[in-house]
C-alpha cells in the first residue's frame, strides 16, 4: 500500500504572507502539473492533501483547486486548513466544486484500505468568542480546536478494530517543531494547549494509531511518541517543493521525502534549512 502526503499549496497566494521558505508564485502551474505528473509514476493508492489548498477559501481559487484535484491519477483524500475557510460558506464551496470528482474525499471521513484504516478531519478554528468553526478570518492568529463530535468519531472509528494500523490526517499539527532542531529558545510554532490535549486524550486510547499527517507550519518533522510518529510537512510550493511518500508493505510502515526539483524555483533560505526535515524519513514495524 502507498500513500502520499502533500500539504499548504497555497494557490492564489501573493508574495507576501506567511512562509517558511520562498514560496514560488509564478512557478505554482507547473509545481501543480509536475505534482500529477510524478503521481502517475508512483501509482499511489491514496493521495492526501492536508489543507491550505488555497489562500482564500472564495470560488475562483477553489475552482483552481478542484482542476488540480482533478487531474490526480489515485484516490485523493482532502484536509481543510485555516486558509481554506476564509468565508462563511467556504466550506459549501468546497462540497459544491468537489461533488462531481468521484475520485476525491472530504475530510471529515475515514477510508478502509487493505492493510490499514487511513482518517482525515478538518481542523476547526477558535472566533474571537472561543467557539470553535469551520471558518478562520484572515488576519487572526489561527488558533486550531477539534469539536466533541470529532473527538467521539475519531473514538468510534478506530475502535472498529485494534489490529489494524491506521493514520490520522489533519491540517493542524499537533506539536512544535523541537527547539533542538530549529535552533530556537522553544519550539516552533506549537499548537494550541486545549487542541492538543484534547486530541491526544482520544489519540492515546487507539495504540493501533501509528502515524498522524500534518501541516501549517510549513516545516517538515517527525516526533517519535513511543509506537507512533507525529509527521508534518513543508509546503509544497515553498523551496524544495517536497512531500511525503508512505509505504506499508510486510508490517513495515515507512516515510520518504520526495520533492519536485524545478528551474527557476527560488534558493533556499540557509539559515532556515532544518525546515527542509531530513529526519522526516522514518521506518518501524507496525
Amino acid at each position: 500500500m502507498r500513500v502520499v502526503f502533500l500539504t499548504d499549496i497555497h494557490i492564489g497566494a501573493a508574495a507576501d504572507g506567511f512562509q517558511m521558505q520562498p514560496r514560488w508564485i509564478d512557478g505554482i502551474p507547473r509545481l501543480l502539473q509536475r505534482f500529477a505528473s510524478r503521481m502517475t509514476q508512483l501509482a499511489p493508492d491514496l493521495i492526501i492533501v492536508g489543507g491550505d489548498t488555497v489562500e482564500q477559501g472564495i470560488p475562483e481559487q477553489v475552482d483552481q483547486a478542484a482542476a488540480f484535484l482533478a487531474r490526480l491519477p489515485a484516490r485523493t483524500l482532502v484536509c481543510l486548513g485555516n486558509h481554506d475557510l476564509t468565508r462563511p460558506d467556504s466550506v459549501r464551496l468546497w462540497r459544491d466544486r468537489l461533488a462531481n470528482l468521484k475520485h476525491v474525499i472530504l475530510a471529515d471521513a475515514m477510508i478502509p484500505m487493505p492493510d490499514c484504516d487511513i482518517i482525515a478531519l478538518n481542523t476547526h478554528w477558535l472566533d474571537t468568542a472561543g467557539h470553535p468553526r469551520q471558518q478562520w478570518t484572515a488576519g487572526e492568529y489561527p488558533l486550531a480546536a477539534i469539536t466533541e463530535e470529532q473527538t467521539k468519531r475519531l473514538d468510534e472509528w478506530l475502535g472498529r478494530s485494534s489490529d489494524r494500523p491506521a493514520i490520522l490526517a489533519m491540517h493542524a499539527q499537533l506539536n512544535g517543531v523541537p527547539a533542538d532542531v530549529c535552533g530556537r529558545d522553544a519550539p516552533f510554532e506549537p499548537p494550541l494547549r486545549a487542541f492538543e490535549e484534547a486530541a491526544r486524550r482520544v489519540i492515546e486510547r487507539h495504540p493501533r494509531l501509528r502515524l498522524t499527517l500534518s501541516g501549517h507550519c510549513h516545516a517538515a518533522c517527525a516526533i517519535r511518541q513511543g509506537a507512533r510518529v507525529e509527521l508534518t510537512g513543508t509546503s509544497y510550493t515553498e523551496t524544495p517543493h517536497q512531500f511525503h511518500v508512505i509505504d506499508l508493505k510486510d508490517n513495515t510502515l515507512s516515510v520518504t521525502t520526495q520533492s519536485i526539483a524545478e528551474e527557476g524555483s527560488p534558493a533556499l533560505v540557509e539559515d532556515r534549512a532544518w525546515v527542509r526535515g531530513r529526519e522526516t524519513d522514518q521506518a518501524f514495524v507496525v
